[in-house]
């Protein structure tokens, strides 16, 4: 059986499947996510107590992979997978590279003892996990579902300027799988989203799927010609 496609055009959407949503603490990033269909969450920081929303608990690396491996399984129902906080994740990775890697040392009787993921000799350590971040991006970004990647927030090089708290690095091979960013922030009651980088020139007509239209109507910047949109109140 040949691998490949008939030639001839395709009928293409550009529906936005990969998210990163980040912002200051109760600015409505978890709110907004669970607003997706069938969201499960995967949470690190406790919040996930707070919200109706079925979730897992994430406070080991090990957990975070065997759970990825089971939705890769494809035999659930969950049209959106939500990975609060992205952040901690990538902290849960270095955690478990340390822990491997003084595992192997305390076999072989080596008395250097890795604290941090700097200790580890040769710049290995950081190595292995850029690879393991990079190959897990892959794999999200390649389910038939919405990925949510939630990060708080940090100030930037500029004055009066922010940008998502996950390291440099490890923010540029996320955002590189993203199709849409996403800011949220609070004035008074308000709640505001803001469309900090898109993929593509998104209008009305490129969104093939009805609830992630309305829930793009409400993203400041979301579409290419400018929708207006509703001031977010709980």
């Amino acid at each position: 059986m040949s691998l490949l496609p008939e030639n001839k055009p395709k009928i293409k959407d550009i529906t936005p499947k990969i998210f990163l949503i980040w912002g200051d603490s109760m600015t409505g990033k978890t709110y907004l996510a669970k607003s997706f269909e069938s969201p499960l969450l995967l949470n690190t920081d406790g919040n996930d107590r707070k919200v109706d929303t079925p979730s897992v608990t994430i406070t080991d690396w090990r957990v975070f992979i065997e759970v990825v491996k089971e939705l890769q399984q494809n035999k659930d129902t969950y049209k959106t997978i939500i990975i609060d906080l992205v952040d901690d994740i990538r902290t849960l990775l270095d955690n478990y590279i340390i822990e491997e890697y003084n595992k192997k040392a305390k076999e072989a009787k080596n008395n250097k003892i890795a604290e941090t993921i700097g200790d580890i000799p040769f710049g290995q350590g950081y190595t292995q996990s850029t690879s393991i971040w990079k190959n897990t991006m892959m794999i999200l970004s390649g389910m038939d579902r919405n990925i949510i990647f939630i990060s708080h927030i940090k100030a930037g090089k500029e004055e009066q300027e922010f940008e998502p708290s996950l390291d440099q690095k490890y923010l540029n091979i996320t955002m590189g799988r993203c199709d849409l960013v996403v800011r949220c922030t609070k004035r008074g009651n308000s709640y505001y989203r803001l469309a900090t980088n898109r993929r593509d020139d998104y209008t009305l007509n490129d969104i093939k799927d009805e609830k992630m239209r309305e829930i793009m109507k409400t993203i400041t910047g979301a579409f290419k010609i400018e929708m207006p949109t509703m001031m977010q109140k709980k």
